[in-house]
């Protein structure tokens, strides 16, 4: 079958305009549930139970632009920025932004080991020391020209490096050996 005849049989889907909805901060009510994902009320509005937060732009404007989505992951609306909400919401989101967002840095590296294809790694983070494993370290581990190294472990959690020349020369050197 021809690309047109596919194209006859298969048209495609043409990209509807996203209409973006801001949400006024003094009427955003967030109500915490432990590890679960908060419920949130707009006043005037309606309630949405188990609410997704996410930022728009994660690196670089941390607060500014939070979207709120609904747990069929469907968008509420967004948030411009963090003014105008109430203390509690404020807590809640930044809660709900540090568990999305979990990243520690590493500081040190004490030891990489690999085992059958895996980058066994030990450090010292942010959070504590650690051990973490890492599979096909080409495409898991990425290195920026600032200087920023990324590394993705087996399940998903990214841990960075903000500046890989801030590292101890051994630490440096343990990592320039697998990468």
């Amino acid at each position: 079958m021809s690309s047109s005849e596919a194209e006859a049989v298969m048209p495609r889907a043409k990209a509807e305009p996203v209409e973006l909805k801001y949400l006024e901060p003094s009427k955003i009510t967030l109500i915490p549930r432990g590890q679960a994902r908060p419920d949130m009320t707009i006043e005037g509005d309606r309630s949405y139970l188990a609410v997704g937060v996410r930022r728009a732009f994660p690196r670089s404007l941390k607060n500014e632009y939070i979207a709120f989505y609904d747990c069929k992951d469907t968008e509420i609306g967004m948030l411009r920025n963090l003014k105008g909400l109430s203390k509690e919401a404020g807590k809640v989101i930044a809660e709900e932004l540090d568990r999305r967002y979990f990243t520690p840095s590493i500081t040190a590296i004490h030891r990489i080991k690999e085992e059958y294809g895996i980058a066994q790694f030990d450090v010292e983070t942010t959070r504590g020391r650690t051990r973490f494993g890492v599979r096909s370290v080409r495409e898991n581990i990425t290195e920026l020209e600032t200087g920023l190294v990324k590394i993705t472990d087996l399940h998903g959690t990214v841990y960075e490096i903000p500046d890989v020349s801030a590292l101890d020369p051994a630490s440096r050197a343990r990592l320039y050996e697998i990468i």
